[in-house]
């Protein structure tokens, strides 16, 4: 899950980072866990869990784990008790706000049940969700499996969400997201969009006005029927997996590849626009008003949701023209440096890759068939995106 051939890029974009502050009381390591509950902020680690009720202080950390965790991948609160959810050694609780911890995996079995990727409370009781052996269900002091995911080539689940009376689950990477209801005992599968070259998998959902947006690895998709049939959105193309956050008016999603961008959208999930590229994001949340990453390299937040932190180049400051156009499009911007030009189809897939150089460039675009696409700047300044037509 973590490589530490990861690349750092604060060191290239110190005037963007500089919005950021890290959060000196947690470790500057793995974060991979973000968990909000009322006045309490969970955070999973690679040492342990960390917990406050009061982001002005500095962040409690909870009792030594029984076992050493390779990471504490899913954190939650149910019944008065706090779950920890390991990479490889399963589930852990406490009863005492974390002065304490006992294993608790009774009844995690087969490969991968011991990998847990996320909990979620629902219907009254608590689920997990795991990287190897589907979904289980807490029914006493023991975790039972719950629906059959692991018979439906679906058994890595990467994603387990309550949205109102519907628990939804993303697992296969084979383009579906699943879904259960009150009194269901199973999942019941909806085709996102289908495979079409690398596994397809659902890694967040977010309610929004009007619908419901889900993060996958081939962009972001909405939907404003339930979630019985879903539409791509635009300006926000594949990645291994996307973390969303609500803060104020604005929908965040952190897009991660090597490394992770930050977008934002401002109508419901519809159209996206990139703000900024940061070091490795696993989780987001808001919290007190402020924006949490947790990352590669700590904690981190920052406040006040309408601060603009894009940069020119960043952010897109280049002009297409023909519009629409038939067999070529230039290119025009404000500097010259090395960069890429990625050509991306409404699916979120690369169709054609060029090198640039220059501050204008023509890129001849007749082989590709008529329709709707986005090109995208990738360079030494950043990444922007505009879409265009070709006719």
């Amino acid at each position: 899950m973590r490589s530490p051939s990861f690349l750092l890029l604060c060191a290239t974009t110190t005037r963007l980072c500089a919005q950021w502050t890290l959060e000196p009381s947690v470790p500057n390591s793995n974060v991979p866990a973000l968990h909000v509950q009322g006045e309490d902020l969970f955070v999973g680690t690679d040492p342990g869990v960390f917990h406050t009720t009061d982001p002005t202080e500095p962040f409690a950390e909870a009792a030594d784990l029984p076992i050493t965790p390779d990471y504490v991948d899913a954190i939650c609160t149910f019944d008065g008790r706090i779950f920890a959810g390991t990479g490889t050694q399963g589930v852990l609780s406490s009863a005492d706000d974390g002065a304490s911890w006992q294993a608790f995996s009774n009844g995690l079995n087969g490969l991968g049940g011991n990998s847990i990727r996320a909990f979620a409370v629902f219907d009254g009781a608590l689920y997990c969700a795991t990287l190897g052996n589907g979904t289980f269900k807490l029914v006493g002091e023991t975790w039972q499996h719950f629906g059959t995911l692991q018979n439906q080539v679906a058994a890595n689940v990467n994603m387990l969400r309550a949205v109102g009376d519907t628990l939804w689950a993303g697992g296969g990477g084979n383009g579906y997201i699943w879904y259960t209801n009150s009194g269901a005992t199973d999942w019941t599968p909806v085709l996102v969009a289908p495979i079409t070259s690398n596994s397809h998998n659902i890694t967040d959902i977010i309610r929004v006005p009007g619908g419901l947006v889900i993060g996958t690895s081939y962009g972001v998709y909405h939907s404003e029927d339930g979630g019985a049939t879903w539409s791509p959105s635009t300006g926000i193309g594949p990645a291994e997996n996307i973390r969303f956050a609500q803060w104020g008016d604005t929908l965040f999603a952190a897009r991660n590849t090597a490394y992770s961008r930050l977008y934002a959208s401002t109508d419901h999930g519809l159209t996206w626009a990139l703000r900024e590229t940061l070091s490795l994001i696993y989780a987001v949340a808001v919290y007190d008003d402020r924006l949490y990453t947790g990352r590669i390299d700590g904690l981190w937040y920052r406040s006040n949701a309408t601060t603009k932190i894009t940069d020119p180049e960043v952010a897109g400051d280049f002009r297409l023209w023909p519009v629409p156009a038939s067999s070529e499009i230039f290119l025009e911007r404000g500097k010259k440096s090395p960069s890429t030009v990625t050509i991306l189809d409404m699916q979120g897939r690369a169709v054609m890759q060029v090198p640039i150089n220059g501050d204008r460039e023509r890129i001849a675009v007749e082989a590709l068939s008529a329709g709707l696409y986005v090109l995208q700047l990738d360079g030494v300044f950043g990444q922007g995106r505009q879409p265009f037509v070709v006719e």
